[in-house]
C-alpha cells in the first residue's frame, strides 16, 4: 500500500467533502485517526527500508556474530513495539465513527485493513521474539504476518474501489 498516496487521497477527500454536511462530519472524524494510522505504517516502512541493507549484509556475511544478530533483533523489536503502541487503539477509534449510509462498506473495509495491519505487526513481533529460540517457529509467524499484510493490501484496494464507486475522488 502506498501510504503517502493513501494519506494524500484522504486529505483531498476531506477538503472536497467539507461542502457536504454528512461527509464533512465523517471526514472530520476520520482524518485524525487516519493520519495516525498512516503515520505509524509509514514509520514502520521507513525503518524496514533502512534496516533491510543491514539484514542483507548479515545474511551474506560469514563474519556475523550472535551479538550482531541480537543487536539487529533488538532494533526490530523496538520498531515493531513502537508500531504496535501506535496502532493498538486505532481500530477501536475507527470503529466508533459512524459512516454515512453510502460509505458504510468503504468504512468497514478500511476497519478490516486497520485491524489486519495491527495483527501483522503482532505476528511480526512474535516472530522476531522467536528468532533466536526457534527459527522455524519464527519463520512461520513472520510468513503468517506477510500473508496477512498482503490480505490487508488487497482489502485496501477493495476499499478504494468501493470509495471510487461511491464518488470519492481516488487515484
Amino acid at each position: 500500500m502506498k501510504l503517502t498516496a493513501m494519506f494524500a487521497i484522504l486529505v483531498g477527500i476531506f477538503a472536497l467533502a467539507c461542502s457536504d454536511d454528512a461527509l464533512g462530519v465523517y471526514f472530520e472524524q476520520t482524518i485524525t485517526t487516519n493520519e495516525e494510522f498512516v503515520g505509524v505504517m509509514q514509520s514502520l516502512a521507513d525503518w524496514q527500508d533502512a534496516a533491510y541493507p543491514e539484514m542483507q549484509r548479515m545474511v551474506s556475511s560469514s563474519q556475523v556474530t550472535r551479538s550482531d544478530l541480537e543487536a539487529l533483533l533488538v532494533g526490530q523489536q523496538a520498531a515493531l513495539e513502537e508500531a504496535y503502541t501506535g496502532l493498538r487503539y486505532i481500530p477501536g477509534r475507527w470503529a466508533a465513527i459512524t459512516a454515512p449510509d453510502d460509505l458504510v462498506e468503504y468504512h468497514d473495509l478500511m476497519l478490516q485493513v486497520i485491524r489486519l495491519k495491527l495483527e501483522v505487526v503482532q505476528k511480526w513481533q512474535l516472530g522476531v521474539s522467536y528468532l533466536l529460540l526457534d527459527s522455524n517457529q519464527a519463520t512461520q509467524l513472520m510468513a503468517e504476518g506477510d500473508r496477512l499484510d498482503n490480505e490487508a493490501d488487497d482489502l485496501y484496494f477493495q476499499a478504494m474501489s468501493e470509495g471510487k464507486m461511491k464518488g470519492l475522488p481516488f487515484g
